[in-house]
Order: C-alpha cells, then structure tokens, then sequence
C-alpha cells in the first residue's frame, strides 16, 4: 500500500506484491519472487507447485528449467529434509560433512584445518545449534554476508572435484548433455525423482 493507504497496482492491472525473503517451506503459501518462473517457464509462482513440479515438466522444448530442490541431510542423528533458498545453501547442505572436515570455526593453531570466514563460517557455526529450526534459520541469515568470502574459502580451501554437485545443477547438466547427445532424458528423469 502507499502511503494513503490505497493498493499499489503493476502496469498490467495486478496487484503489486511486496516479496519477503524467506526459507522456503512445504505447505507454507509461499510465492517465488523469480520471474522466469512465474511469467516465462513453468509459469508457476507457488513454492509448493515448483518443489512439487515433475522432472518430465521441467522441460519444454529445448528449455529446461533448474532451480534448488530438497536435500536430506543428517542433523543430531535425524533425516531431516531441507530445500535450499540459494546455491550457496546448496553447496553447503550438500557438502556439510566434507566441508567441516576441511575447514575450522576458530583459530586453534594445533588444529591443520583451513580457517572458514564470512558467510562459510556463520554456516559452520549454525552447526552449534541444537534445535534443527534455529539451524536452518541460521544458515539462511548467513545469507546476509558477503557470499564471495564463501567461494573464495571452498576454492582456497578445496579441490573443486572435491565438491558434490548440488542435485538440481546436477540434473539440468544431465540434461543438457543428453539434449546435445539426442538422448531421450526422461527415462533418466525418473531414476532420478525424489519423493
């Protein structure tokens, strides 16, 4: 609304929507704020629709759209199932495990580790957190940092090879390489579906 109170309104007669960052849930109302997405390919604003959205229509034609799905991780000994709101969280949750091997929160000098900064290290630290909630929201706020401290930490600190793919860039590569290749896709599609 502006400030007189009356509903501010797009070129196109919709109503103007004011989006607010968020980690994406299940089952929650939540709309995506990308527009490809929403006006381009699926066309779908809904977060539940995209996360419910089949591998078969995530095509059309010679597009394909990819964007972050859920990952199961590990969390005080419970499956615990997350979905990523950037690549970053990707990244992270998909390699949390290698990646606190590999890096350290403090600056224990007896400790060989590589010492994380920025966004990498407000990560790490979520992992003090003993509810699973205060966990995810830490690792979203992390978000707030500078998100190149984070990449310049994993390829100082790693051997790119060394980093597992996150699925859903994974599976648009797959495909892509299967377009290239005039592989009909979608049977791969399917071992590849996560419930």
């Amino acid at each position: 609304m502006d400030e007189d109170g009356n509903i501010k309104m797009n070129n196109n007669n919709t109503e103007k929507v004011k989006y607010k960052k968020c980690v994406p849930l299940p089952n929650a109302n939540q709309l995506t704020n990308n527009d490809t997405l929403k006006t381009w390919f699926p066309i779908k604003e809904k977060i539940d629709d995209l996360l419910n959205l089949k591998y078969e229509n995530k095509t059309n034609g010679n597009i394909r759209v990819s964007y972050q799905t859920q990952v199961s991780l590990n969390f005080n000994d419970e499956n615990k199932i997350v979905f990523p709101y950037t690549f970053e969280e990707s990244i992270y949750f998909e390699n949390r495990t290698w990646i606190n091997t590999i890096f350290k929160k403090d600056v224990d000098k007896d400790d060989p580790r590589i010492k994380a900064t920025g966004v990498l290290l407000k990560m790490m630290k979520a992992e003090d957190c003993e509810d699973f909630d205060d966990f995810r929201q830490s690792i979203f706020l992390a978000l707030e940092s500078n998100k190149v401290d984070m990449a310049m930490d994993l390829i100082y600190g790693l051997e790119p090879k060394d980093l597992k793919t996150p699925r859903y860039i994974d599976e648009g590569l797959t495909w892509l390489e299967n377009k290239i290749l005039g592989i009909d896709d979608l049977t791969q599609g399917e071992a590849n579906e996560v419930c």
